[in-house]
């Protein structure tokens, strides 16, 4: 962190934590701040305007430093860090000149509220540039004046659904909201001189005192911080973001790979073609014999590139160089470098596309089944080269689910499983590793919860009730409206390999082959009611089981990767533990 005065009478504040990839407001960070903003304060002659920059790219700050906000034990240190984050940006806004935040890139949490401290907010229309306050999903609240500046700033209403809700917005939609005062290009955010044209703008009167607003503030968050939702949910920010920065290199990533196949153009492998695209410098070559399957997945394709455009996902550019990478056709493997098989989870199916495919093959290319609950070690044993072969299952929507499991069978080599968890890094995924075993490790502990939501309806209790509970209780969506989602017949077809495979501890509800075949789920009776909290413990028994089971058998590595696992394949809510229920 940097100061420096021209001698025209303008500043700049520059952050640039060099021990992080991003700025945070860390102890020491704090400290540094106070350290500047105490020496201008003592000379404030000749100075105009003071710009709060950042060098980092894509970055203004990040917030609050996540890992001193989880090591708080005691609703005393979280009252001396609010107090210390407070009389920060107090100061920030009491300085005698005008401020500026000069906003390209993130600028969430207590980076939003030192920006909001600051008279005026310059942002970017960089598709980076994120602003609000996330702190709901952490289960804890802005702590360091931030609630009661941006009502001041926007309105009661508005504020209160931005923090509540925890939704980051775009520079453009920051500046119809009223939080930014100018959108200003990328160009000017990095160019002193440009920005000097914003220091004749008058410093905007300061509202009155605001210590009840602050005490207030400080005892909220302290109160939930050591709560253990807070608690859990802070350590699962830490879990995800320790996995994701295992991410590698980009070039090392795709470890030289140039090419892809996807066998099979339905829903996953359409999915799985636009992530590879979107995300890489891979050429894609979808392959399908059914010439139908192949026009609907060239339709899909080129609507969700235009729809990655419309919600700023991507850059017009970026998208047609995506969408360039793709080709649809009935053969083609010569000369690709990975093969990602996506047919339908059908043993002997896939073992015969193996075969056909593998004498067509370079003898180092990657072949990947995306199988959600077939053993690795029986798809891959008839092939020459078993050493390349390995299960990748995405989750749907693969574009959106960020987990995939990597399965290894016995044969497969140290090369290959490098090489297709530094493929799906570079796509930005977290790839898992998971033994090879029924269900893996996501399906082993979602179908019989699954299950036990369709018993619970053959019994009587409405659908409406139970996918209401666990709403509630945090999940995305409840049991019913996932298997709709998932599909029935997948459901009950992936339920009746799990049994054949785990034996008579899974039960699979009769009720899903009903359904599969009327194509339609029963709402239930309801003549059974219960509390919330019953229908949730019954749901969660089966999956906690699973889960333990999983943890003893060595599925997974430890109980972290499983609750990693939960959180980012099935959408356990970050505030809860299995392992607690």
């Amino acid at each position: 962190m940097v100061k420096r005065i021209s001698k025209t009478g303008l500043g700049v504040i520059e952050f640039n934590d060099s021990d992080s990839k991003v700025n945070v407001l860390s102890a020491v960070n704090l400290d540094k701040l106070e350290s500047i903003l105490t020496e201008t304060s003592l000379n404030p002659n000749g100075v105009k305007a003071v710009f709060f920059i950042s060098a980092k790219k894509d970055i203004f700050i990040a917030g609050a430093d996540i890992k001193e906000l989880a090591s708080i034990r005691t609703k005393e240190s979280a009252l001396r860090l609010c107090a210390k984050g407070q009389a920060i940006c107090n100061r920030i806004e009491q300085l005698p000149f005008t401020t500026f935040a000069v906003v390209d890139g993130a600028c969430i949490g207590g980076g939003l509220e030192l920006a909001l401290s600051c008279d005026y907010i310059l942002a970017t229309a960089n598709r980076k540039t994120r602003i609000g306050f996330p702190e709901a999903r952490l289960k804890i609240s802005p702590g360091f004046g931030g609630v009661h500046r941006l009502k001041e700033r926007i309105g009661v209403k508005k504020a209160a659904r931005l923090i509540e809700t925890g939704q980051l917005l775009s520079g453009r939609e920051a500046k119809k909201t009223g939080i930014v005062d100018r959108l200003i290009s990328e160009r000017t955010a990095s160019d002193y001189k440009k920005l000097s044209g914003f220091a004749g703008w008058r410093k905007r009167s300061i509202p009155e005192a605001r210590h009840e607003f602050d005490i207030q503030e400080r005892e909220a968050l302290a109160e939930k911080i050591v709560q253990a939702p807070a608690k859990n949910a802070l350590s699962a920010f830490l879990m995800v973001t320790k996995y994701k920065n295992h991410t590698l290199a980009e070039d090392d990533a795709e470890h030289g790979l140039k090419s892809c196949a996807i066998i099979g153009a339905g829903t996953m492998g359409r999915d799985i073609a636009y992530l590879v695209s979107s995300t890489t410098r891979l050429t894609v070559n979808i392959i399908d014999v059914n010439e139908i399957v192949l026009k609907n997945a060239r339709i899909y394709i080129d609507s969700i590139y235009r729809e990655a455009v419309k919600k700023d996902i991507l850059a017009r550019n970026e998208a047609r160089k995506g969408r360039d990478r793709i080709s649809f056709n009935k053969s083609g493997l010569e000369d690709c470098d990975i093969v990602i098989e996506c047919v339908p989870e059908d043993l002997q199916l896939k073992k015969q596309v193996f075969l056909d495919i593998e004498k067509k093959l370079k003898p180092d290319c990657v072949i990947a089944s995306n199988t959600s609950c077939l053993s690795i070690e029986e798809l891959g044993r008839s092939l020459t080269r078993p050493g390349r072969f390995i299960g990748a299952h995405f989750f749907n929507p693969a574009y959106k689910m960020k987990l995939v499991e990597v399965a290894r069978a016995g044969f497969t080599d140290s090369i290959t499983a490098n090489k297709i968890r530094g493929f799906l890094q570079a796509m930005r995924r977290t790839p898992v590793m998971v033994k090879d075993s029924p269900g893996f490790l996501i399906n082993r502990m979602l179908l019989p919860y699954l299950n036990e939501a369709a018993f619970m309806i053959e019994e009587g209790f409405s659908s409406r009730d139970i996918d209401s509970a666990m709403v509630d209780f945090g999940m995305p969506e409840g049991p019913i409206e996932l298997i709709k989602d998932i599909g029935m017949d997948t459901t009950y077809k992936a339920s009746m390999v799990l049994r054949d495979r785990c034996g008579s501890r899974i039960k699979v509800a009769e009720s899903l082959k009903s359904w599969t075949e009327t194509k339609k789920i029963s709402s239930g009776k309801t003549v059974k009611q219960a509390e919330n909290n019953t229908i949730v413990q019954r749901l969660l028994e089966p999956m906690k089981r699973e889960a333990e089971l999983c943890a003893s058998e060595g599925v997974a590595d430890n109980q972290e990767v499983i609750d990693l696992a939960l959180l980012l394949g099935a959408g356990f809510p970050a505030s809860k533990r299995i392992w607690d229920t």
